[in-house]
């Protein structure tokens, strides 16, 4: 879901072929992506740049795996190996290595998806949002 640059995209084309043609498709821009969330069980996140992502939280709030460039607003989200994997933005081969080691660790797409889902849960859940909002707002208009 989604796209990217075209250095990145011939990558992840790459790497399908070498690995798994039939298992992976790559759907582009959508209006919805939870349906295409809640079915997959991994999330590429190349970006180079992010404010907080919205894709990365729903992606991890829906059980998927994520590998995810090491910039801002993605390493707010994830702590390596605990809710997913970070790969040095940019750098490509390293992506590579990281998707590989996922496909090849089949157990630790359901156990980094799992982690994702429970961390998103604990921490991102819009009763917590709102709770701290509040607690922001209150402490704000006390000063």
């Amino acid at each position: 879901v989604g796209d990217g640059n075209a250095e990145a995209q011939a990558h992840i084309q790459k790497l399908i072929q070498q690995t798994a043609p039939s298992a992976i498709t790559v759907v582009g821009q959508v209006a919805n992506s939870a349906p295409y969330m809640q079915a997959a069980d991994i999330f590429l996140f190349p970006s180079r740049k992010e404010g907080l992502p919205n894709a990365l939280i729903e992606a991890m709030s829906c059980g998927c795996a994520c590998i995810a460039s090491d910039i801002g607003g993605n390493t707010d989200l994830i702590s390596p190996e605990k809710a997913g994997l970070l790969f040095a933005s940019g750098d490509y081969q390293d992506f590579s290595r990281q998707l590989n080691g996922l496909l090849t660790e089949r157990d630790n797409i359901t156990e980094l998806g799992r982690k994702a889902a429970s961390y998103m849960k604990a921490h991102y859940d819009i009763k917590i949002i709102a709770a701290k909002l509040e607690q922001l707002y209150q402490n704000l208009s006390s000063k």
